[in-house]
């Protein structure tokens, strides 16, 4: 080890030029603060690990929150120009009298035509087409519903397998 330390000091590793200098206590220091740069290193390593991975997870959720909000944009212009694609047809089916006295379709002046009974004419009678379509009747509303009647009690009192209130 006096080789070595000899060698260290020769080299500009280690200071001897102090009268109380020991080459032996300034190895041990040097080793000890190369321990703790390793040490520091190593933390450094695992912080920096650490906010990769971190900045990774961000930038996937990031990219899913874009990748919803697009969808979500797609789903919003889809259900709009549905809504078009259906105010379109209803407005052309109105534009029809005929075909919107047989829906029951408000007309043009916004006031809706009752329903006929059946023999109080057709559509189109007025019209001089008196008998070409059926009249347009609704069906009767549904009977209300109802709760069935209790049922009468059966068997035994009030199980047959408990004791009857006579001991039989």
């Amino acid at each position: 080890m006096g080789q070595e330390t000899a060698e260290a000091v020769r080299a500009g590793w280690l200071d001897d030029s102090a009268p109380d200098a020991d080459p032996a206590r300034a190895a041990l220091a040097a080793s000890d603060a190369e321990q703790s740069a390793v040490a520091a290193w190593d933390t450094a390593r695992e912080a920096a690990r650490s906010a990769a991975d971190t900045a990774r997870e961000a930038a996937a959720a990031e990219s899913r929150a874009e990748l919803a909000a697009a969808r979500a944009a797609d789903g919003a212009r889809a259900t709009e120009q549905s809504h078009q694609d259906e105010l379109r047809a209803a407005e052309s089916i109105a534009a029809d009298p005929r075909l919107a006295e047989l829906l029951g379709l408000p007309t043009a002046t916004g006031v809706p035509h009752p329903r006929r009974e059946t023999g109080e004419g057709t559509p189109g009678a007025g019209q001089g087409g008196a008998g070409k379509f059926p009249a347009v009747t609704a069906p009767p509303p549904p009977a209300p519903m109802r709760r069935p009647p209790p049922r009468p009690p059966t068997g035994a009192w009030p199980w047959r397998t408990s004791p009857s209130p006579n001991g039989r």
